[in-house]
């Protein structure tokens, strides 16, 4: 079941029809207060949300719809921003984000890998309810190879070191890197966890979102920004579907991870 939240009335319509279309139970809201009293009473899969709200801060609603229905997949849509809101977006619990206009296609490619997502939280909550954790034991299972993975999480986190984590999607790599950064010590320092869907961003503004730029760096560059690698100094950065990562921008990715220095969009000073 799919809350959609969209302020404009055709693309409510076009959206809701779509969704139905693809076989889901729709319910459409005008506005977060109608979306919040919706929610109070209907559990969702999935929120589709317009981030510009005419009653409300879209973040602020983003919020409150993971306090309210912590097991709904938040899925949010919105013009191109500026690096803080789309990290701010994530922050708030968003589980993915799509550019407006969005296209059919990708919308429901979107969508059904929430509604996966949305299982597989659902499974795990059933196994955690029905295996006692051990301590040392950071994914829950009882095959060799959890065992194996659990092993070597307790032998990588206290390395200062880029961890490549591999695996299909939905098998847990943020769940590994998360257990990396409390187990480091970083996370208990205070240091924060900064995870960003490379797929998620979008093309143009990759750089800015991973190495912050200066002022006047491009068009709309009215001020500074720190970027992704800044935001997680002393803590973790998590660069989820790293695949996804342009060519042109790979060089400087490898640049930043062997040098611990990132080069600002517009600055010719290495940070």
């Amino acid at each position: 079941m799919v809350l959609l939240i969209e302020n404009d009335d055709q693309a409510r319509a076009r959206l809701e029809h779509y969704m139905s279309g693809q076989g889901y139970q729709v319910v459409a809201a005008a506005t977060g207060d109608a979306a919040m009293t919706t929610l109070a009473h209907t559990t969702f899969s999935v929120a589709l949300v317009d981030l510009q709200q005419p009653d409300s801060d879209g973040i602020e609603l983003i919020r409150r719809i993971c306090t309210a229905a912590p097991d709904t997949v938040v899925l949010v849509m919105a013009e191109a921003e500026g690096l803080e809101t789309v990290l701010e977006v994530f922050r708030s619990g968003a589980h993915d984000y799509l550019l407006k206009p969005v296209g059919l296609e990708a919308l429901g490619s979107r969508i059904a890998g929430a509604v996966r997502y949305r299982r597989l939280l659902s499974a795990a909550g059933r196994l955690r309810r029905g295996l006692q954790p051990v301590p040392g034991r950071w994914l829950i299972g009882r095959s060799a190879a959890i065992a194996e993975i659990n092993r070597l999480i307790g032998r990588v986190a206290p390395a200062h070191s880029t961890v490549l984590i591999t695996g299909e999607s939905g098998t847990g790599k943020e769940l590994v890197a998360r257990a990396l950064h409390q187990l480091s010590g970083r996370g208990a320092a205070g240091g924060v966890f900064v995870p960003v869907n490379m797929a998620a961003v979008p093309e143009g503004l990759l750089e800015s979102h991973l190495f912050g730029h200066v002022r006047g760096a491009f068009t709309g560059a009215g001020q500074a920004r720190a970027g992704a690698f800044r935001l997680a100094a002393g803590g973790t950065l998590f660069l989820d579907e790293i695949g996804e990562l342009p060519l042109e921008l790979q060089p400087k990715l490898l640049r930043a991870l062997e040098e611990r220095a990132v080069w600002p969009v517009g600055s010719d000073t290495p940070v």
